[in-house]
């Protein structure tokens, strides 16, 4: 979520000025959908098969470098680079194993998350940007 306000805030304290309406009405502007969309085709997610190599490093190497067994785990990939690597339960302590289905729930639970927060970003920055070069 955008916070006008936040925005603002920054712009005065580096000696611009600008009101709510006007942040507002440049954040409305913006075509949020499209840029969703195409932030939305940089992510996918895959669920590991504890077989393949992962960033050069051999399954084998990866399942003897933990203390525990994995259960299931997903890799996000941003532009085709692999970003998250994840073999646990991310929102709980300790170590707790991830079925399939919950690797895939959380993986993109994960995306739509960064996804959310690139928009917000790439709107800010528009926002700003389109301030300071007045």
């Amino acid at each position: 979520m955008i916070d006008a306000n936040l925005i603002l805030q920054n712009l005065q304290l580096k000696g611009y000025s600008s009101t709510i309406e006007e942040i507002e009405e440049l954040i409305n502007n913006e075509n949020r959908e499209e840029i969703e969309k195409t932030q939305e085709n940089r992510f996918r997610y895959e669920i590991w098969d504890k077989k393949s190599d992962i960033n050069g490093v051999s399954a084998n190497d990866i399942i003897k470098s933990r203390n525990y067994t994995i259960g299931q785990a997903y890799l996000i990939y941003i532009d085709d680079n692999l970003v998250y690597f994840q073999d646990h339960q991310p929102n709980e302590s300790g170590y707790v194993k991830m079925t399939k289905s919950q690797a895939e729930k959380t993986a993109k639970e994960v995306i739509a998350t960064k996804v959310e927060e690139n928009t917000d970003n790439i709107i800010i920055d528009k926002v700003i940007n389109t301030i300071l070069s007045k």
